[in-house]
């Protein structure tokens, strides 16, 4: 019976000259010098694997690459013709092969997986993820440009893969999404948008840390930092959204850039993807309470809030209370729902359109940028403005 690898079988039984020895005797990284090979070393992962267990499948994103230690495997690959398809065995490793390198780089160029691998027994194996494998390439004296190239790519897959926005979509699918994409570097200091600016991509960020800010009467406000790896930059790609906040790079960064047509197509094949990146839209709202309120907290815990002006009146629980205090215009709503875990995105919306609505609160706004709040839309209405856009 073929069994799944488990995914961390993570063993000590190896030496570390045992691991050099490993990395140093494979061709691909026979120019790395003493530190570069001990610096590999240290970041691999020992584990073992049991006999007829998949190691990796045919079509899945490649999120590591092997050397095998001990132990042999064997290589199948899927072949359809006219009549049927078959599975064939193309090739066997043993002690000292890897599974997705070759001695050039690495064996996909796709970036998913081209075969199935399976063990033929007990394997000792070092495991490199493809996060950590990209980082020694960026610091490493051994410049491999190809497989940087298509290491960066596979990020991309990976991390896409993990967003709420393309979980539904085939791993076929991200691979297309991921191969249309741009690589961008910027310097520190360096704007990559500006509040206001129409969103027009999306953007990983790879190596480095970027900041999301606000300006306000000329003062810089800091949204959040962003430290790779990190997607950023979806919450706009409706129609033409404005930027809500502008972005620039604390360090030298590599990004990859996606383009708004990009996304959008997906999105008119893919109605979860629209109700996702509904979700990401709302989760960057930024309210702010409303400055003319007369609060009492009342004997049961609860407060009362008075509109000065219109003298509307609303009672608030203590959490809501809390709530509505934490929207001071630059707090996005997925930070206010990180705190409040037994609240869904959804329930905190509501409860702040309502609180819109009855003049408790104002949208942040700027003057050169058009409404992004859409208080007068339900959660429904706006997945809808979504799905239908394409159809226009």
């Amino acid at each position: 019976m073929i069994k799944a690898a488990p995914s961390n079988t993570i063993t000590h039984t190896l030496s570390q000259q045992d691991k050099e020895e490993l990395i140093r005797k494979y061709p691909l990284f026979c120019l790395l010098d003493s530190n570069d090979v001990l610096a590999l070393a240290l970041l691999a992962q020992e584990i073992t694997i049991d006999s007829d267990t998949v190691i990796v499948a045919e079509g899945d994103v490649v999120d590591s690459v092997y050397l095998i230690h001990s132990g042999n495997a064997k290589v199948s690959k899927s072949v359809a013709s006219i009549e049927k398809n078959e599975v064939l065995t193309i090739a066997s490793l043993n002690p000292f092969d890897s599974i997705g390198l070759n001695e050039t780089g690495l064996y996909s160029q796709t970036g998913l997986r081209s075969a199935t691998v399976t063990s033929h027994s007990p394997m000792v194996l070092l495991r490199i993820d493809i996060q950590t494998f990209n980082n020694f390439l960026q610091k490493s004296t051994v410049h491999y440009p190809a497989l940087k190239n298509i290491g960066e790519i596979i990020l991309l897959m990976l991390n896409l893969k993990e967003n709420a926005l393309f979980q539904q979509l085939s791993d076929e699918k991200i691979r297309l999404l991921a191969h249309r994409a741009t690589r961008i570097t910027i310097t520190p200091g360096e704007v990559l948008f500006n509040e206001g600016d129409l969103g027009d991509a999306y953007y990983l960020l790879v190596s480095g840390q970027i900041n999301l800010f606000t300006t306000e009467n000329n003062e810089r406000i800091i949204i959040k930092q962003l430290d790779a790896p990190a997607l950023f930059g979806e919450a706009t790609l409706i129609e033409n959204e404005h930027r809500n906040a502008s972005a620039d790079a604390k360090t030298t960064c590599s990004l990859i850039r996606i383009d708004k047509a990009d996304i959008l197509e997906i999105i008119r094949t893919n109605p979860d993807a629209a109700e996702a990146l509904a979700l990401a839209r709302i989760e960057q709202i930024r309210p702010r309470k409303n400055a003319n309120i007369l609060i009492q907290e009342q004997p049961d815990g609860k407060f009362k809030l008075g509109h000065k002006l219109s003298k509307k009146a609303v009672v608030l629980s203590a959490q809501e209370f809390a709530i509505w205090d934490a929207l001071d215009g630059h707090t996005p709503l997925m930070n206010i729902k990180k705190k409040y875990n037994k609240l869904t995105l959804k329930e905190i919306y509501d409860f702040v359109r309502s609180m819109h609505h009855k003049g408790f609160l104002m949208q942040q706004e700027n003057h050169r940028v058009h409404s992004t709040f859409g208080l007068k839309n339900t959660l429904s209405n706006l997945v809808n403005k979504i799905k239908t856009f394409w159809r226009g």
